[in-house]
């Protein structure tokens, strides 16, 4: 068997129990092989369904956020804005921004210049998704 399928494959970092949200995994490959890693900088990307139903949970959302990252000791992270969505007031999330913005400050990044909507108006382009990881890339560089 071990001639057909090579060397055997193992895993060498702990894997967690459960599912965890905000938990990202990375890949670290060199020419002799790969493994999993945890994060180094972890990015918290508020997505507008959070407010579907009201933009009073702002707090909430800001506290979740905080928690994990006290929880897990996180010291390196960007946290990024939502987007406005067809069905909300369309003045509704310059104010959750903004709260985000006064309460990350630096790592915090606002990308509405960056969004177009796809014919659905609820989906992002792949042009909006492509400036969206370059603006991400970029802050990260910046921050770290």
């Amino acid at each position: 068997v071990r001639e057909y399928l090579g060397k055997e494959i193992f895993e060498d970092t702990k894997k967690e129990k459960e599912p965890q949200v905000g938990v990202i995994t990375g890949l670290a490959y060199t020419e002799f092989g790969g493994t999993t890693v945890p994060a180094d900088i972890y990015v918290f990307w508020v997505g507008s369904n959070d407010f579907y139903d009201s933009t009073d949970n702002i707090r909430s959302v800001i506290e979740e956020i905080d928690s994990f990252m006290t929880g897990h000791d996180i010291t390196k992270y960007l946290v990024i804005g939502t987007t406005d969505r067809h069905d909300m007031d369309p003045h509704a999330y310059v104010g959750i921004n903004k709260q985000f913005a006064d309460r990350y400050g630096d790592n915090y990044l606002d990308i509405m210049q960056y969004i177009e909507y796809c014919y659905d108006e609820v989906h992002l382009t792949e042009d909006s998704y492509k400036a969206i990881a370059e603006a991400v890339y970029d802050k990260l560089k910046e921050l770290y």
